[in-house]
């Protein structure tokens, strides 16, 4: 595999949101760190950097939507006395 081994950044942003990952590929395995985790994903036949890309989006997604609900049940809180 030609990228084997070599270190790469890759950051996908969002409007003001922005995440980062480092990542190699070894053995037909990408290691990515994202936030201080550790994704183990096989390389396929797409590119390696458009997989981490879609992951990057994905954990995005989930910050975004995990906002919004602490967001919407702190409100709930107020609303309640609680």
């Amino acid at each position: 595999m030609r990228d084997e081994n070599v270190v790469r950044d890759l950051v996908v942003s969002d409007g003001p949101d922005r995440i980062r990952a480092t990542y190699f590929i070894e053995q037909g395995i990408l290691h990515a760190s994202i936030e201080g985790r550790t994704f183990l994903l096989p390389v396929g036949n797409a590119p390696s950097d458009e997989s981490l890309r879609q992951l990057l989006i994905g954990q995005l997604r989930m910050r975004a939507w995990r906002e919004r609900m602490t967001r919407f049940w702190r409100r709930g809180d107020d609303q309640t006395g609680g």
